[in-house]
């Protein structure tokens, strides 16, 4: 008698294999078998769209192409190995935040499947920081699709628009007239809101302005207007 003697698994395409043990002296023998699974392993299990997903398989049939899909939409294929193995990546597409599954699936039929959760992307505005009455555009991803989505300002409503059938939205707006600092521009589809921050400066002009090849003049009326001051 002997053991118990672990050992790993090695690489090996999926089936059935035979693990035989020998005596070294006595020649005597026995097997049994081992039935190797597909194994998928994805490297990030959460991203917005664009990020890059790394993806390792074992366990599937010998050079084979092997189809991944995103949520059942089919990507390009990769090619296993002699021993049922392969890695490749792929960016997370552009669809509406949520739990998706990566699955792949060889030519004999061998798959597997895990799971990727996709977050709604980092708003952009354009610009992030400006006067009052500057036009601010607003773009994000990854919200539901086809869902009329409010685009607030400082808690308060400056714009409305609708995802496309991707999840991808747009908007622009006034930058209203607020004291200075930085506030919040928050949009939503209803279930995932998402902020970025718009900072007003306080800014001032002179009128008229003068140089010293056009100076102005004692008693000559100058005017100062400013925005973004504290109120009163």
């Amino acid at each position: 008698s002997f053991g118990p003697t672990k050992f790993t698994i090695p690489p090996g395409i999926a089936g059935q294999h035979t693990i035989i043990v020998s005596g070294n002296t006595s020649g005597t023998s026995d097997r049994a078998t081992f039935t190797v699974k597909p194994k998928l392993t994805i490297g990030q299990t959460s991203g917005s769209a664009g990020t890059l997903i790394n993806i390792t398989g074992s366990g599937f049939g010998a050079q084979l192409d092997a189809t991944p899909t995103f949520g059942g939409e089919a990507l390009t294929p990769a090619r296993t190995d002699g021993h049922g193995s392969f890695a490749f990546s792929f960016g997370a597409p552009k669809k509406a935040a949520g739990s998706y599954d990566i699955a792949v699936t060889d030519g004999n039929g061998n798959s597997d499947k895990a799971s990727f959760s996709l977050t709604v992307a980092n708003l952009n505005l354009s610009p992030n920081t400006g006067r009052a009455g500057a036009e601010v555009s607003v773009s994000g991803s990854n919200f539901l699709p086809n869902r009329p989505i409010t685009v607030t300002f400082n808690d308060v409503k400056v714009a409305s628009a609708t995802s496309d059938a991707q999840g991808a939205v747009s908007a622009s707006f006034p930058a209203p007239a607020l004291p200075t600092g930085t506030y919040k521009v928050k949009v939503t589809d209803g279930s995932n809101p998402k902020e970025a921050d718009f900072t007003i400066p306080a800014t001032a002009a002179i009128s008229p302005q003068t140089s010293l090849a056009s100076p102005g003049q004692v008693g000559s009326r100058i005017t100062i207007s400013g925005e973004g001051f504290t109120p009163a």
